[in-house]
């Protein structure tokens, strides 16, 4: 089963790419002055945002792909999510200042 068919997975691993480059990125931008930069605020802004699409990945996926199978499942679903994005402990990629 293809689990990126959402239009908010296909935004997640678009996020995704650029927040694993981000030291690349950051190097890059130093020496080319084509390339736009981005402010330190900006880029903690990318790693919560991919934080939080992560979170609600499996949410969104599922209840976009499987339409009639997830009747049992969803308290389970919704409930993991909301404890996941009500914890204490983040799950933010953050590369670091450099």
């Amino acid at each position: 089963m293809d689990l990126n068919t959402t239009r908010v997975a296909s935004r997640l691993s678009l996020l995704r790419s650029i927040v694993r480059m981000s030291q690349a990125i950051k190097s890059l931008s130093l020496t080319n002055v084509d390339i736009p930069r981005v402010s330190e605020s900006q880029w903690i802004q990318m790693f919560e945002f991919e934080a939080v699409l992560s979170i609600t990945a499996l949410t969104t996926k599922l209840a976009q792909s499987e339409k009639h199978f997830l009747g049992a499942y969803r308290c389970l679903i919704l409930g993991l999510t909301l404890n996941a994005l009500r914890s204490e402990k983040s799950t933010v990629a953050h590369s670091g200042s450099s």
